[in-house]
């Protein structure tokens, strides 16, 4: 809590996003006075918030259904679920009107990463599913021809991060090894550092699915993303830009939830 009042008292936000690995409890009555105090130094100023569920969200024995349930008694709560039908709990976007007229100007994505894969010789982490990005694309589209056929800017949200992540790092050279992290899993042959240009702080391998399900490809297609953030990994605080999308690791500051 006081790292969140200091963050909220110093930056004033206009919304406040809680990238996943939120919070853990044994039972509901629990889980709400978790989800209390997480969400107090926002809801104590009427800040708007938004979640994305993390892997350790699951590992409790209260639901994703439930948890975004005693989420969304708080009244500035902007957290839903868009789609019962597709991969994932919690896929859902936010538009934000122009000042001074009703036009929606700006959009806010925020997409459920999943837990594990189920095969783990293939992928330790799960990925953003074919008919998530499908909805994303679908939803884009409607989105842009509402708007006159322009498209809409847009940030994303998100837990696990892509493995263009591993872009914004390099080999690190031998000097280099004692300030360098093992990659994981499918980098783990290499250490690394952040590659030139890349600012902040590189504390453990980005932990990124082994499959590529090509998140990334679909916002160069749809052309709104402009830039991208995750939690997930609770030592990386770095940001860069791969490919004219910034990619921005922060990090975690769940409570309770492993």
């Amino acid at each position: 809590n006081a790292l969140i009042t200091k963050a909220v008292e110093e930056l004033n936000p206009d919304l406040v996003v809680y990238l996943g690995d939120n919070a853990g409890a044994d039972n509901e009555m629990q889980m709400r006075s978790v989800i209390s105090r997480i969400l107090y130094p926002v809801s104590l100023r009427d800040i708007p918030f938004a979640v994305v569920f993390g892997n350790h969200d699951r590992e409790c024995a209260v639901s994703l259904k439930d948890q975004m349930r005693l989420y969304r008694e708080h009244d500035n709560c902007y957290m839903f679920n868009a789609d019962d039908s597709i991969t994932g709990y919690g896929n859902y976007n936010l538009l934000i009107k122009s000042t001074d007229s009703d036009d929606d100007v700006f959009n806010l994505w925020f997409i459920d990463s999943n837990n594990l894969a189920e095969d783990q010789e293939i992928s330790y982490y799960d990925w953003v599913h074919e008919d998530q990005i499908q909805w994303y694309k679908d939803t884009a589209e409607k989105l842009r021809k509402e708007n006159g056929g322009k498209v809409i800017p847009a940030l994303w949200f998100m837990h696990i991060p892509v493995c263009e992540e591993y872009r914004l790092l390099r080999p690190a050279k031998l000097y280099e090894l004692p300030d360098s992290v093992k990659g994981h899993r499918d980098w783990s042959k290499n250490n690394y550092v952040l590659a030139q240009g890349v600012e902040g702080y590189l504390g453990e391998g980005p932990c990124c699915p082994c499959i590529n399900s090509g998140v990334f490809d679909a916002w160069k297609e749809t052309g709104d993303v402009m830039g991208a953030f995750f939690g997930h990994d609770h030592m990386n605080d770095f940001a860069g830009y791969h490919e004219g999308i910034l990619l921005a690791q922060c990090k975690t500051a769940g409570f309770q939830p492993y």
